[in-house]
């Protein structure tokens, strides 16, 4: 096996200052409103909308004098007050959404005939609300005591999803509908029902959207051929993923008759006959215990997340099972390769933000012009990208690999960024099956379905390091994307395809036992004049800083696209108090700034919202130091 070498840092999300514009409207109209000069402000973020009645130009604008940062929508005739709803609209026109029903089912509907019977799956409307789980638990807590804990948690939001699916079940079964598979977590049916049925179904006030159920999902493999690894000082430091359970989410199961599959957590469907190569490799990448083709947590037990076929329900059987039996989920399969997202992108969103559970998906194999895949488009979980090593230790010729899918999803603003975060996956040697007890192991090719593991191994040993960490999803993924050091592609802050870079365990590792990383339950009234500062310490002039903060999109809203009810934004205070480096988007839920430090002294990571429409926001940051 030939080991891929990673460095060594980690946590605090941030963006990297965006160049001042020499004459813009948003300046002039904000220097207006402040009565101040317009060389005072810099425009930072910028986006236009093309809108039926017009363009609808949106940015974010420092004050430099205070250091404020300032919100201006505006179209030609001035500053526009209901900016927020004339977005939304757009968006919702963009993916197709008529009413309740998805772009999909409405198609369908449209051409299908009336008897005919097809697969849905219903989000009812509805929140859980919040559980005390994971503020309450303590920075000394073992991973078994936060499991413990979890159980409440847990309990909770079986409650929610009975009580939920108990207002809907009824009409189901009067319309002729037949259930295939209710979450036992989730206010989450999947169905089956005759199509004139479903307008009837839509009308049901316990319906908050209605999306197919019938997507091609799909191992995201490409067969070539060998090899990767960590840096083998984070094992010999004694971070080898003891204690952690992870999970390997897609339809198979691992073959158990691998010997070198060593601590055995169970499976969703432990009985079912689909075992194949593809999921004892994945599972492989994370727990191998095989002195050559060693994973990355090989000292973690493994739970087979199967769901036994790639139907829709049957993968959101699998989602569920992860979240309740593991640490840590990471998924190699997908389907949807289009600009919206679907039932399982929200499904993960809601096990992340809900059942506080880190999960990572592959980003699909559609090609770096094609779109991220589904489950991979979830705003709460980690996309995961594809890079290639050329079959060397030199981290200096990595690129992102051709079948690694790079384009963004259609959002409100068309800026949101996705991958997140690469990770070697090109030529890959691990586990097989095997017919006997043995420790088989062969070349089993290339994808995003082996990145994923490899980033979700890298999770439990940040997990063991601090167990913390299994009780934040927000801070875990925050860590893992101020790892991303190495840049293969693009602004090596952030980019198209590979994210914030390749990920660095090392590096991660470094900063979970730095504590260099952060997290916490945060309301609007944590913020003083829309602030709120936290310091992340020390750093030396000349010290490269990356830096990312991360919270959650909530999927029990109202409308169907997963709504992210905080636009946050960050900036860093260097020691004097000056704004050094800022990351300022609208559609992402996370932010990310990577800059070499001026001076030395303490530094201070600013938090503020331009919108902040729930009650609250689980948050996590993170932060690295290395040298430029």
């Amino acid at each position: 096996m030939q080991i891929q070498r990673f460095v060594l840092f980690a946590v605090l999300g941030l963006v990297q200052m965006a160049p001042a514009f020499a004459s813009d409207a948003a300046r002039d109209l904000l220097a207006a409103r402040l009565s101040v000069e317009p060389d005072q402000l810099r425009v930072e973020h910028r986006v236009v909308l093309d809108l039926p009645d017009g363009p609808l130009h949106r940015a974010k604008v420092r004050d430099l004098a205070s250091g404020r940062l300032h919100y201006v929508d505006y179209s030609l005739g001035g500053e526009v007050a209901d900016a927020d709803q004339r977005a939304r609209a757009r968006l919702r026109a963009r993916l197709g959404i008529e009413g309740r029903l998805s772009r999909e089912v409405a198609e369908k509907l449209r051409s299908a005939d009336g008897a005919e019977r097809i697969d849905l799956a219903i989000w009812i409307q509805g929140e859980p609300g919040r559980h005390s789980f994971a503020s309450t638990i303590a920075d000394d807590a073992t991973p078994a005591e936060i499991r413990r804990a979890r159980e409440s948690l847990l309990a909770h939001l079986r409650d929610f999803a009975e009580r939920s699916q108990a207002r809907i079940l009824p009409r189901i079964a009067e319309l002729g509908g037949k259930v295939r598979y209710a979450s036992p977590i989730a206010p989450l049916v999947h169905i089956e029902i005759p199509a004139r049925a479903v307008a009837g179904l839509a009308e049901h006030p316990a319906v908050d959207h209605i999306y197919s159920a019938w997507e091609q999902n799909q191992d995201l493999l490409n067969i070539q051929g060998c090899t990767v690894g960590v840096d083998p000082h984070v094992w010999d430091a004694g971070f080898t993923g003891a204690g952690i359970v992870v999970a390997h989410c897609e339809d198979s199961r691992a073959d158990r008759d691998n010997t070198c599959l060593g601590c055995d957590a169970g499976a969703n469907k432990p009985t079912h006959s689909n075992v194949d190569q593809h999921s004892t490799a994945c599972t492989g990448m994370m727990v191998s215990n095989d002195p050559t083709f060693r994973g990355m947590a090989y000292e973690a037990c493994y739970y087979s997340a199967n769901g036994g076929s790639y139907s829709d329900s049957d993968m959101s059987s699998a989602i569920d099972s992860g979240a309740e039996n593991s640490d840590v989920t990471s998924g190699s399969w997908g389907g949807n390769y289009s600009g919206y997202l679907n039932i399982h992108d929200r499904h993960t969103d809601y096990v992340v933000r809900n059942s506080r559970h880190f999960v990572d998906d592959a980003a699909g194999n559609g090609g770096n012009s094609g779109y991220v895949s589904s489950p991979g488009k979830a705003y709460n979980s980690l996309s995961a990208a594809c890079g290639d090593d050329r079959d060397t230790c030199d981290p200096g010729d990595d690129i992102v690999a051709s079948l690694s899918s790079g384009r963004d999803p259609i959002t409100t603003h068309n800026d949101r960024e996705l991958p997140e975060l690469t990770a070697p996956g090109t030529d890959i040697h691990s586990l097989t099956t095997t017919s006997s007890p043995y420790c088989a192991t062969t070349s089993v090719g290339s994808g995003t379905s082996y990145a994923a593991p490899i980033i979700g191994g890298i999770a439990a040993l940040a997990m063991q390091a601090e167990p913390a960490l299994i009780a934040w999803p927000e801070a875990t993924k925050a860590l893992l994307l101020a790892s991303g050091l190495n840049n293969l592609e693009g602004d090596p802050r952030l980019s198209d395809l590979d994210g914030t870079g390749q990920v660095d365990a090392s590096a991660a590792l470094t900063s979970a036992v730095a504590r260099r990383w952060a997290r916490g339950v945060l309301t609007a009234n944590h913020f003083t004049d829309g602030e709120f500062e936290v310091s992340i310490g020390s750093v030396t002039a000349g010290q490269r800083l990356k830096g990312v903060v991360c919270w959650d999109s909530n999927p029990n809203g109202s409308y169907s696209t997963d709504p992210v009810e905080a636009d946050l934004d960050l900036a860093i205070v260097d020691p004097s108090g000056t704004v050094v480096a800022s990351s300022n988007s609208y559609d992402n839920t996370y932010e990310v700034v990577d800059f070499v430090a001026g001076t030395s002294g303490i530094y201070r990571a600013r938090l503020s919202y331009r919108t902040w429409d729930g009650a609250s926001e689980y948050v996590g940051g993170a932060w690295t130091l290395s040298s430029p």
